[in-house]
């Protein structure tokens, strides 16, 4: 990982960070590298022993209920009275290899985990970062990668580097506003700087109007999230810094069951014949692609 600093500043605030969370904000170029995978023209998936494998629940209906939170574009978002987006074409895929019907239905985002954990719901979609704090709670079967990253207003300064004394929003429980934002804000005040003032969201939606109106200065929001509204906002919007934190988006499953491995096996069949890649390729996420599926894949 290339690390990018600036002036005194940051490299104050990182010392602090190292000090207060022993974590890196270190940014990087390739934040969502594109992880070339060539299709294999020899891909199988053994449907037979994978739907076998499946919990009696989604065997005995025939679905697999999926928890998610819209809108959270392009991973799922609302166009007209439709749910569109990467997670629901990918789930909706895997429904199909699998010869089960999806249901995807609405919760409120800090209850999805817990949801899924309950068995309230066989899975969960949602862009996802895969932490060990919620494989405490559930299963975590990845399949993309994605970052944070800072939108702005075309024309200001506001950045993760320039964020002492900023107004900054981010949606309600979330990584960026329990883990980034709050130790970035306590490395400010370290240095001897004013603290961000954090600004709290329903959503991702939510929060980029705010910022379109000028109630924050920033929002810190993952990747793909920040460039799609940025890419929406028509000149008004822009990303900025590069994408850091990187981490795999997951779909959780509950603690221990059988659905994690079949999903994953799904997915890796998805990567090896190429139709992950051409589903990201559908809503610009090629950058996210990534050369294997995981089970509970977080280092922190």
């Amino acid at each position: 990982m290339r690390c990018h600093r600036r002036g005194g500043w940051i490299a104050g605030v990182s010392a602090a960070l190292a000090v207060v969370l022993a974590t890196s904000a270190c940014a990087t170029d390739d934040a969502t590298t594109t992880e070339s995978v060539t299709p294999s023209e020899t891909a199988t998936l053994d449907v037979a022993a994978l739907k076998a494998q499946l919990p009696d629940r989604v065997l005995t209906s025939g679905t697999l209920t999926v928890a998610t939170n819209a809108p959270f574009a392009p991973m799922e978002f609302r166009r007209g009275k439709d749910l569109v987006g990467f997670d629901v074409d990918l789930v909706n895929a895997i429904g199909e290899a699998l010869g089960i019907k999806v249901d995807i239905k609405q919760v409120d985002f800090p209850k999805l985990v817990p949801e899924v954990s309950a068995g309230t719901y066989d899975m969960g979609m949602r862009g996802l970062f895969d932490t060990k704090e919620r494989e405490k709670q559930v299963d975590m079967v990845t399949y993309f990668r994605a970052g944070t990253q800072w939108a702005r207003r075309v024309g200001t300064d506001a950045d993760p580097y320039n964020a002492c004394g900023k107004k900054v929003g981010a949606e309600v429980a979330t990584t960026q506003l329990t883990m980034e934002l709050p130790a970035k804000s306590q490395a400010c005040e370290v240095v001897g700087e004013k603290k961000i003032d954090i600004v709290t969201y329903p959503s991702e939606t939510a929060a980029m109007e705010g910022l379109m109106r000028g109630e924050v200065d920033a929002v810190s929001a993952d990747s793909p999230v920040t460039l799609y509204a940025s890419q929406q906002s028509k000149g008004k919007l822009e990303p900025t810094g590069h994408a850091f934190d990187t981490l795999p988006y997951s779909f959780p499953v509950a603690k221990g069951s059988s659905l994690g491995p079949v999903l994953q096996k799904v997915v890796e069949h998805f990567i090896n014949s190429g139709k992950l890649a051409s589903i990201a390729k559908k809503w610009g996420l090629e950058r996210g692609v990534v050369k294997k599926s995981s089970i509970n894949a977080a280092i922190n």
